[in-house]
């Protein structure tokens, strides 16, 4: 297979004009430009062309006018298929909707409710799609992000288990070979010295400081001084959502607001985490957006749906949430949102990557070449699927999203294979 652009984006924030990816057995094995130029920003819009298909004999090629790395998904609890939300990735719904929305990889969260046999069967269903794929045209599911079960302030979440023995927290963790990330409260962890944290870094496993609305100074400085220990970049799950920031006592949400320290003692040698934004516009309000993207680097900066679901699904949609329901109602400034039935408290979203990109560029007037590196190559790099995925490189997976002159998504090939297309 080969795509052809005019604007094709490759690593950093960068792209290349009239470029050219070659796609051999599902692997990218060459990257062309047929112009001498190229820069780090796209500036002009405007013009370009859409799609259009040549087939022939020897070759199958796709044209676009922008291209760009799929989007990789670390945080979304799925999109539907079934009347209870913890069972969403037990069925093929998810999977097949996900290329649509431009998302070509999943690092798939599950949660942990009282009774665990619910998440043993999710977990085990998705350890079977992590070795195989059902359809070429399914998201491929890279791993699990485990939301818990060492978590303070639930927020939206069902009933954990923070009072867990190390003993049982490990068994936990045998049950998930393919967990690239789990969420852990520092607080919690401070007063058990750091013991649960520790087996996560020593399993590889990236450490994702979040619900925890309580957590002091103290309690990040601990944390961090452990990861630093094993060489180790933390992560900071949906900043600001179930957490908390103060001007004088610093809490998580402070750690997540910068690129360095100040040259004070504690914070010496420490590591500044990566972040992840539920960037729906409704988790948090575009303003504070906006403010983190002016003081974090794009490659520091995961943007997720932490959806659970359907973005297509009606107003008045609910489902089954582990004893509780959720809701699809209005959002009081705007757009839509996820709520437990009969009140307020969001319990995740109902958005879509390929939404989070146009408002990237509408919203805050990022180049789409910028905005692709939040969707893409940072929370490939934050799980450590980068190898694999999150950018147009030579040797990585064939996945390519293209866009006509508009940055309307009219197709997604997953491995080499068009897995959805506008005009299908």
């Amino acid at each position: 297979m080969k795509i052809k652009a005019e604007i094709l984006a490759t690593k950093g924030g960068e792209y290349i004009r009239d470029g050219c990816v070659q796609i051999t057995d599902s692997t990218i094995t060459s990257i062309s430009s047929s112009s001498s130029s190229s820069s780090s920003h796209l500036s002009n819009h405007s013009s370009g062309q859409s799609n259009t298909i040549a087939s022939g004999d020897e070759e199958e090629v796709h044209e676009a006018y922008f291209a760009c790395p799929g989007f990789v998904e670390i945080h979304c609890h799925g999109l539907g298929g079934c009347d209870e939300m913890l069972e969403y990735w037990i069925h093929d719904y998810s999977f097949e909707k996900l290329p649509a929305y431009g998302t070509t990889s999943v690092v798939a969260s599950v949660t942990f409710p009282a009774d665990l046999s619910t998440s043993a069967r999710v977990i085990a269903s998705l350890e079977r799609r992590v070795k195989h794929t059902s359809s070429k045209k399914q998201t491929r599911v890279m791993g699990i992000h485990a939301e818990g079960p060492i978590i303070v302030d639930l927020g939206g979440l069902p009933h954990l288990h923070p009072e867990m023995s190390v003993e049982e927290f490990k068994k936990i963790l045998d049950m998930m070979p393919s967990l690239k990330i789990m969420t852990i409260s520092p607080s919690i962890e401070h007063d058990n010295g750091y013991t649960r944290l520790r087996v996560l870094l020593e399993r590889g496993i990236t450490p994702a400081l979040g619900h925890d609305k309580t957590c002091s100074e103290l309690h990040v400085l601990g944390a961090l001084r452990v990861c630093s220990e094993y060489k180790v970049v933390p992560h900071i799950t949906h900043l600001f959502n179930v957490s908390s920031f103060n001007h004088r006592l610093p809490s998580l949400v402070n750690f997540g607001l910068v690129e360095s320290y100040p040259h004070l003692p504690d914070y010496a040698g420490l590591p500044v985490p990566t972040i992840e934004i539920v960037a729906d516009m409704v988790h948090i309000h575009p303003l504070t957006f906006g403010a983190v993207l002016a003081g974090r680097k794009r490659e520091n900066i995961a943007c997720i749906t932490d959806a659970v679901l359907d973005s297509a699904f009606h107003v008045g949609y609910s489902c089954k949430y582990s004893g509780t329901e959720i809701e699809l109602v209005e959002h009081e400034g705007g757009g839509r949102k996820v709520v437990l039935k009969g009140t307020n408290t969001i319990a995740g979203s109902c958005s879509a990557q390929i939404q989070i990109f146009q408002s990237l560029m509408k919203v805050f007037k990022i180049p789409p070449e910028q905005a692709v590196t939040m969707l893409s190559e940072a929370p490939a790099k934050i799980t450590k699927i980068d190898d694999v995925v999150g950018a147009i490189e030579v040797g990585k997976r064939g996945d390519v999203l293209l866009f006509d002159k508009d940055f309307n998504l009219i197709k997604t090939i997953i491995a080499g294979h068009v897995a959805w297309s506008s005009s299908s």
